[in-house]
């Protein structure tokens, strides 16, 4: 999972933002994604035979397994309050050092996408049988890359518009 989130997920890109400067961006901190998928494998219901579920969309992720809050953690108090269904693979995860500390990765997650412009992961704290996170995209990735110059509005407009793709190439100059 941490080759996966590093080398798919948390990559940096450059994005241009002048003629001749370009700024890296991250659309998903490493941290927070990894925590997140962490999570999923340390408080899933291995009793169910449903997958943990990792999709990447365009413009979030969404983690959903098995498993909804557990013990003494309750929508009211989550993630304040945590409880461990699985305590040995929560000991085993801690001990291999893929958990730092317990009960901090939530607050953790959340600020470091905050500071990268992703805004607050989304916990859908209403299924019963599962468990769902949804971390957006971080805003800098939208406002770089999504811009588009009038030139290029004006030709999307016309391709709307025309009647077929000699139009198009000819009104684009090609």
């Amino acid at each position: 999972m941490d080759t996966l989130v590093e080398l798919s997920i948390a990559k940096e890109k450059p994005v241009p933002i002048s003629a001749l400067r370009e700024m890296k961006i991250i659309s998903y901190p490493y941290y927070a994604t990894r925590e997140l998928l962490m999570n999923a494998v340390m408080h899933r219901d291995y009793e169910s035979n449903s997958p943990t579920r990792f999709y990447e969309f365009d413009n979030y992720i969404e983690i959903q397994n098995a498993g909804g809050l557990y013990g003494k953690a309750r929508p009211e108090n989550f993630p304040k309050v945590n409880d461990y269904r699985n305590p040995v693979i929560a000991e085993a995860m801690k001990v291999l050092g893929y958990v730092n500390s317990y009960n901090r990765g939530i607050v953790r997650v959340q600020k470091e996408l905050e500071e990268n412009g992703n805004g607050n992961a989304i916990f859908d704290l209403t299924l019963i049988t599962a468990f769902k996170v949804v971390e957006p995209i971080s805003t800098r990735v939208n406002s770089r890359v999504n811009r588009l110059t009038d030139r290029q509005l004006t030709i999307l407009e016309y391709c709307k518009e025309a009647k077929s793709r000699e139009e198009i190439l000819t009104f684009v100059g090609l």
